[in-house]
């Protein structure tokens, strides 16, 4: 009876492990840009991946180093003249658009006779995406100040920042939904001065080149206060916005 029961219990083991397994013909790409064809066998942990090519050699790696995992030959949609996948990163750039809203509030003002502003402002930029953890652009924008008055000499509440960006992630995308990235943009903003805004956050979403995000900005403005001298006013700002 003993043995009967570890044989069932054996053979119910070796029939799950291979459910598991699941080998089946496909293309591994590796996040390094590297293209692997043959059987491929994901571990029951789905922890690493391994792949036997057809003259018999052996691979196995980690599912952290794996971009994806295709049945049918990549290289067949790829534009005339681009044949290989020796550098994978090259088919992942490209132009990315992002929408940004600002909402904050300002820091640092000296003076008892003066309160702070509030800000509200919306961006959009284009730039070109070099690979995940790098993009650069061009952006303008339309800034509010909220009791503009208390640091501003402008009679009018309106703004319009312009501005160089760069942003990426700060750690792999691949196989996460939510991934830390950083932002800085410097400009100019028309009717006040220079700016500059560095911005730490996080990035949501399962695709690689679409997400939200959500992050916490520091904005430096230089701008005329109300008795006319030209300062440098800290603004605090959360941010929500969009890229694809």
């Amino acid at each position: 009876m003993k043995r009967l029961f570890f044989i069932l219990i054996a053979t119910f083991s070796l029939c799950f492990s291979a459910m598991a397994a699941n080998p089946e013909n496909g293309y591994v790409l590796l996040n390094n840009g590297t293209m692997i064809k043959g059987t491929v066998t994901k571990d029951k942990s789905g922890q690493s991946v391994t792949i036997v090519t057809d003259n018999n050699k052996v691979y196995t790696y980690r599912m952290t180093e794996v971009n994806r995992i295709v049945e049918s030959d990549p290289t067949a949609s790829m534009p005339r003249g681009k044949r290989t996948y020796n550098t994978y990163y090259e088919y992942d750039r490209g132009f990315w658009f992002g929408f940004d809203l600002y909402g904050g509030i300002s820091t640092n003002v000296n003076s008892s006779n003066r309160g702070n502003s509030g800000i509200t402002e919306l961006d959009a930029t284009i730039g070109y995406r070099v690979n995940e953890f790098f993009r650069f652009g061009v952006g303008a924008g339309f800034r509010y100040y909220t009791n503009s008055s208390n640091i501003r000499e402008k009679s009018g509440a309106w703004a319009f920042p312009v501005f160089l960006n760069v942003r990426g992630n700060l750690i792999p995308g691949y196989e996460r939904k939510v991934v830390p990235y950083y932002s800085l943009s410097s400009g100019v903003t028309i009717q006040d001065g220079f700016m500059i805004r560095p911005t730490i956050g996080a990035r949501f979403g399962a695709l690689r080149r679409s997400a939200f995000l959500l992050g916490l900005s520091y904005n430096g403005q230089t701008l005329k206060d109300p008795l006319s001298k030209t300062r440098f006013q800290s603004f605090v700002t959360l941010n929500i916005g969009y890229e694809f």
